[in-house]
C-alpha cells in the first residue's frame, strides 16, 4: 500500500525501510517522519540526529514499487578539519566540504552536474534539490560522505532515467480539409538530434530551439476528395550556435496541394476550409525538390536564406462541396481556379531582419512548399521585415522567365497596455508572373472586407493598420488568471491594390475597408472581425482569426 510519502518529483514512494545504527533508533526516526512533509529529501533532513550523523536516502524502483530507503550514517570525528571549504558547499549541520566526486553518470556530463552545483545553494543537500530540478533526468540522486585524512568528501551518485537520449521524436496527426483534396488525414513525423540529453519526445524542447536542431522530418496523408497521396520527406543539418551564429542546409522532396500566395495566407494548411463562412483557398499541385540553405550572422536579428527548386506545377479541380454548417443544402463550392501549369525552376533569396524577442515563438522564418517566406506568428514588439527575390530562367529548364520582389515592413509598439500594429508589403515584377506566382490581396489578414484572392496581379502595395485598447474585465474574486487574460477591442483600417504589366496608364486607385474585432489572448489570439469596404455596393463581411495577421 502506498505511504504518504513522495519523491522531490511527485512521484509515490510504496515502501520506506530504515537502516539504523547505534546512537538513532528506527522508532526515533519514524517519529520524526510522520512529523514532517510529505516529500522524502525535505523530511529526513528535519531528523533530529546526534552530532556527527548523517542521512541519506537511496530510491529504487519504478510507478509499480518505489522503495525508499533511510540511512543514518555515523560519521567519524572531524573536529580537526579545516573550517574553510574550497568548493564552496557546505553540510546542513555547517560543516566545509573539500571535494565532490560525481558517480553513475553515463550520458548527462559531469561538467554539467557540476555547474548545477555551483550555481545552486550553499548546502550540499539543498544543491542536490537544486540538481533535480534542473537536470531531470534522473531517476535516483543519493549523497553520502566520506573522509580522506583531513578532508570531507561529498559522493554524488545518479541513475539517469532510460528514457534521456541525445535524440527527440515527435509524431502528431495530420488532418486537413479544402475543396481539392476533401477530408485529408495522415501524419507528421520529426527525429532529430538534441543539444542536451533529454526526455525522447520533442515536447520537452523549448519552440525557439527546435529550429536550430539538426532533424529528419516528414509528413504524408491521403485526400478521400481527390483520392492522392500527398508527402513531404527532407532534413536539416544545422552548423552552429543559435546565439552566435549559424549555418544550415534543408532539403526535401514534396508532392502538396499548395497554397496560391502562402507568404500572405499562412494558415491555409488546416480546417477552415470546411467553414463556409470563412471563404477558400486556391490550391494547386506542386510536385519537386528544394534545397535551401541558411546563415543567420547576428541571431535572432537577421537570416538569410538561398532556396532552389525544381518543380511542376498543375491545375487541381474541385472534388466536394461539403462544409459545416451547409448540412442538406444544393448550394455548390465554387470552383477552384487554375494556374499556368509548367515546370518551374527557381531561385529565392530570402533576407529576414527581426527584432521582436518573444521567447515562446520561433525567431527563425519558417518557409513554405513554395519556398517563399511565411510570416512569423509572434506578437511581440518591434520590427519584423522581409525583402524576397525570386528568379526563374528558362536558361535553366524552366517553363517561365520572371523576377519579383517583395518587401514586408511590420512594426508593432505599445502605448500602455495598448497595442498598435501597421504593416506595408511593397511588391514588383520584371514581367508577366505565372498565376501561383502573382501577388494576391483580399480576405482577413490582408484586405478585409473583400473575399479570399479578390485581386491578384505583377505589382502590389497593401498598408494594414491595427490599433488593440486593452478592455478592463471586472475581478471582484481576485482571480490571479483573470488578471493575466488578454482581451482586446481591436479598430482596423486595409487600404491596397495591385495592378498587372499590362495595365497602362498605371492609375492609382487602392481598395481600402475599415473594421471593428474583438481579440481574447495576444501570443496566441482567438478574433472576431466585422468589416466594411468603403465601396458603397459591398455589404458588410464576417470573419474569424485564430492567429496574428503579421
Amino acid at each position: 500500500m502506498p505511504t504518504r510519502f513522495r519523491t522531490s518529483e511527485g512521484k509515490t514512494i510504496h515502501e520506506i525501510r530504515i537502516r539504523e545504527n547505534q546512537e538513532v533508533t528506527e522508532a526515533e526516526i519514524q517519529t520524526a517522519l510522520e512529523n514532517g512533509p510529505e516529500n522524502i529529501v525535505k523530511a529526513i533532513a528535519n531528523l533530529p540526529l546526534p552530532d556527527l550523523n548523517r542521512v541519506v536516502v537511496e530510491i529504487e524502483g519504478d510507478d509499480t514499487r518505489r522503495i525508499a530507503t533511510i540511512i543514518v550514517i555515523a560519521q567519524p570525528e572531524t573536529r580537526g578539519l579545516p573550517a574553510s571549504s574550497p568548493t564552496e558547499l557546505w553540510t546542513a549541520a555547517g560543516d566545509p566540504i573539500h571535494e565532490v566526486r560525481i558517480q553513475g553518470n553515463q550520458k548527462i556530463s559531469e561538467a554539467e552536474i557540476r555547474a548545477v552545483l555551483e550555481n545552486g545553494p550553499d548546502e550540499i543537500e539543498k544543491a542536490i534539490d537544486s540538481l533535480r530540478d534542473a537536470l531531470p533526468y534522473f531517476s535516483q540522486v543519493s549523497l553520502q560522505f566520506e573522509n580522506d585524512g583531513t578532508r570531507r568528501v561529498a559522493i554524488i551518485t545518479v541513475v539517469e532515467r532510460r528514457l534521456s537520449s541525445d535524440y527527440y521524436f515527435h509524431a502528431a496527426p495530420l488532418i486537413q480539409f479544402n475543396r481539392v483534396t476533401g477530408w485529408l488525414l495522415g501524419a507528421r513525423l520529426e527525429a532529430g538530434k538534441r543539444n542536451q540529453i533529454g526526455p525522447l519526445w520533442m515536447s520537452s524542447i523549448p519552440n525557439a530551439v527546435r529550429p536550430y536542431l539538426p532533424k529528419l522530418f516528414g509528413e504524408v496523408g491521403y485526400g478521400f476528395g481527390n483520392q492522392d497521396l500527398n508527402y513531404r520527406v527532407g532534413g536539416d543539418m544545422i552548423w552552429g550556435q543559435p546565439d552566435l551564429s549559424s549555418i544550415g542546409v534543408s532539403a526535401q522532396i514534396h508532392r502538396a496541394t499548395t497554397a496560391v500566395a502562402p507568404e500572405l495566407f499562412p494558415h491555409y494548411g488546416g480546417v477552415s476550409d470546411a467553414f463556409w463562412a470563412l471563404g477558400f483557398h486556391n490550391y494547386y499541385l506542386n510536385k519537386g525538390v528544394e534545397t535551401s540553405f541558411r546563415w543567420e550572422p547576428v541571431i535572432p536579428t537577421h537570416s538569410l536564406r538561398l532556396t532552389m527548386r525544381a518543380e511542376s506545377h498543375e491545375s487541381l479541380e474541385k472534388t466536394t462541396d461539403w462544409q459545416f454548417g451547409d448540412w442538406g443544402s444544393e448550394s455548390e463550392a465554387e470552383e477552384n481556379p487554375p494556374i499556368t501549369p509548367g515546370q518551374m525552376r527557381s531561385v529565392t533569396l530570402i533576407y529576414n531582419l527581426n527584432t521582436r524577442q518573444n521567447t515562446g515563438a520561433h525567431t527563425t522564418p519558417q518557409i513554405s512548399s513554395t519556398g517563399v517566406v511565411v510570416p512569423l506568428q509572434n506578437s511581440s514588439l518591434g520590427w519584423h521585415n522581409t525583402l524576397f527575390v525570386e528568379h526563374s530562367n528558362p536558361a535553366v529548364g524552366s517553363d517561365f522567365d520572371f523576377t519579383r520582389f517583395q518587401l514586408q515592413l511590420r512594426y508593432a509598439t505599445s502605448r500602455g497596455n495598448h497595442v498598435i500594429r501597421t504593416r506595408l508589403v511593397l511588391g514588383a515584377a520584371t514581367s508577366a508572373l505565372p498565376i501561383q506566382r502573382q501577388f494576391i490581396i483580399g480576405g482577413r489578414g490582408t484586405l478585409s472586407g473583400y473575399p479570399l484572392y479578390a485581386f491578384a496581379g505583377d505589382h502590389v502595395s497593401l498598408l494594414n493598420l491595427e490599433y488593440f485598447y486593452r478592455l478592463p474585465i471586472p475581478n471582484p474574486n481576485g482571480w490571479e488568471w483573470l488578471n493575466h487574460l488578454k482581451t482586446f477591442g481591436v479598430l482596423f483600417l486595409d487600404q491596397g491594390q495591385v495592378w498587372n504589366i499590362s495595365d497602362k496608364p498605371y492609375r492609382f486607385d487602392p481598395k481600402t475597408s475599415i473594421g471593428i474585432g474583438l481579440q481574447f489572448g495576444q501570443e496566441s489570439p482567438f478574433r472576431v472581425n466585422v468589416s466594411k469596404p468603403l465601396e458603397s455596393e459591398r455589404g458588410v463581411k464576417f470573419d474569424l482569426m485564430w492567429y496574428s495577421s503579421f
